[in-house]
């Protein structure tokens, strides 16, 4: 929205509760700011997820040079990113690390 306009609607918005009479304008004089943060669902990269992206990226130059690779590891990949996140999310960290170096 940028600052301008976002300073602008705050301007408004406090001059319409001083019109209304929800708030006074001597209210204005100290201002508390909450900033609540709200969860999101956003991963974060851990060294499985990046070394899938790694082998992901590898597979796709290696098309786009013409090589004819015997086997990308699509699946086994997949299924030790999947395990690791598993092992990791229940706080099995070692067995994770084994998942993840497979």
């Amino acid at each position: 929205m940028g600052e301008e306009r976002i300073g602008a609607l705050l301007q408004e918005s406090l001059a319409l509760a001083v019109k209304t009479g929800a708030m006074k304008p001597q209210d204005t004089r100290q201002v508390i700011v909450d900033t609540t943060v709200q969860p999101k669902n956003v991963m974060f990269p851990t060294d499985a997820k990046l070394i899938h992206q790694a082998r992901e990226r590898l597979v796709r130059l290696a098309k786009k040079m013409g090589l004819d690779l015997r086997q990308t590891y699509l699946l086994v990949g997949k299924f030790a990113l999947i395990q690791h996140q598993r092992y990791a999310h229940a706080k099995k960290f070692k067995r994770a690390g084994r998942r993840c170096a497979s």
